[in-house]
């Protein structure tokens, strides 16, 4: 199936084929949202640059992104006419926040842009862990919302409302804790080890996630839901982003985390003798004392 994208390169070229007149095929163009300008980059597609601008752009917009969704799931537990209101105001931030970061044309859907994301939305939960129990409860609470908030909003695409989309809310919340299990593991010496350690569980997790999500929609509001949709791609993604976080966490923090500073402490000298006493003496265990001539 074609993308949006390639529809529209069709398009315009069968445009081009016809000997459509270029007022008509830029007027084709602004109705789908493109200049002249994109068009013309869209048809050269991505550069190796361009990636990996994307990568890093996709980062603080994956974090944001995770941040509102965990808003709308927390904003749902308030108080009937709160919650909408509190909505649009997180939803209204995080598009702001998220504009800067926007993908250019063409770009949304290549691999680095959303292997960025996966590091933005997965960095807060490691990030969090060395700050102690304050730490853990934002985990707990950034989970939590989360995973409501990611159902709340799939119900909604799907038009579901009332009591089947709260009991969808409610489900998908504590789903949201399995984002908490991949910044524990630390197992494996090495920080390769134990990058592909922690790259692994987080793949299982963000897997085990996506099918929790859709057996939830498939049991509430949706029994056409494939239970496996989108499960490969997540975990998949959750293993790369899970790895590098682990690696660049320890790389910046492993020796602070350990206690070692990277310095030695030198061995104490052993203290000089006396001044006058026998090297005999020396010896003697104590208690002991020699008759000296």
């Amino acid at each position: 199936m074609a993308t949006r994208y390639e529809q529209i390169i069709a398009n315009v070229q069968s445009m081009i084929n016809q000997n459509a007149p270029i007022v008509d095929i830029d007027g084709y163009l602004s109705t789908q949202g493109l200049t002249p300008a994109q068009f013309r980059k869209l048809v050269e597609g991505p550069t190796i640059t361009g990636q990996a601008k994307e990568f890093f752009k996709g980062i603080p917009s994956g974090a944001v992104g995770l941040l509102e969704t965990a808003g709308v799931g927390a904003a749902a537990a308030l108080p009937e006419g709160y919650e909408e209101p509190t909505r649009r105001f997180i939803q209204e931030k995080g598009a702001a926040l998220r504009k800067p970061f926007a993908p250019e044309i063409g770009y949304e859907e290549t691999i680095p842009r959303k292997f960025g994301e996966a590091v933005g939305s997965t960095g807060p939960f490691f990030a969090l862990g060395p700050l102690g129990p304050v730490g853990r409860v934002a985990q707990v609470g950034l989970g939590v919302g989360a995973g409501a908030g990611e159902a709340r909003l799939a119900a909604e695409e799907k038009g579901v409302t009332g009591d089947d989309r709260a009991l969808a809310t409610a489900l998908g919340a504590p789903v949201g804790l399995l984002d908490l299990i991949a910044p524990e593991i630390k197992y494996g010496k090495q920080l390769i080890t134990r990058a592909a350690i922690t790259g692994g569980v987080e793949g299982a997790t963000e897997a085990a996630q996506k099918i929790s999500q859709n057996l939830i929609a498939k049991g509430i509001y949706n029994p056409e839901q494939p239970i496996l949709a989108g499960a490969g791609e997540e975990g998949a993604y959750g293993a790369g982003a899970g790895a590098l976080t682990r690696f660049l966490m320890d790389a910046a923090l492993g020796r602070r985390a350990r206690g070692d500073t990277g310095t030695t402490t030198p061995p104490t000298a052993p203290a000089a003798a006396p001044v006058g006493v026998p090297a005999e003496a020396r010896q003697l265990p104590l208690g002991q004392v020699p008759e000296f001539g």
